[in-house]
């Protein structure tokens, strides 16, 4: 995203994680669940600064490298609310409760979608 207009820190921070993250892809050996992690991290301050949609591109890929971990559709879901797509994020929701169906905050959040 342009960060021409967030803070310096912030940016600093989100250099930093996509620079993990690009690092971590570049080594052939590394784990899926590394990947995941680096694009999860960076997703967090995406969401943080407020590049939504961003933040549920790196979810999206979070989750194709672990699809089993209920953490990335919840994650996603989250980013969905803050850009205002109910729908988008009652999906997602309804992902991390398909892979983790006893997560009550999954299923807070999912109720309060509709």
């Amino acid at each position: 995203p342009d960060l021409s207009a967030v803070a310096p820190s912030v940016r600093s921070q989100i250099d930093t994680r996509d620079a993990a993250l690009r690092t971590t892809l570049a080594a052939a050996s590394a784990p899926a669940h590394d990947v995941a992690v680096r694009y999860g991290e960076l997703g967090h301050l995406l969401v943080a600064a407020t590049f939504f949609d961003e933040a549920i591109l790196c979810y999206r890929h979070a989750e194709a490298r672990e699809p089993a971990e209920a953490r990335w559709p919840y994650a996603r879901a989250h980013a969905h609310v803050k850009a205002g797509d109910r729908t988008a994020a009652a999906a997602a929701f309804e992902r991390a409760l398909a892979l983790q169906p006893q997560y009550t905050p999954a299923l807070i959040w999912l109720a309060d979608m509709y």
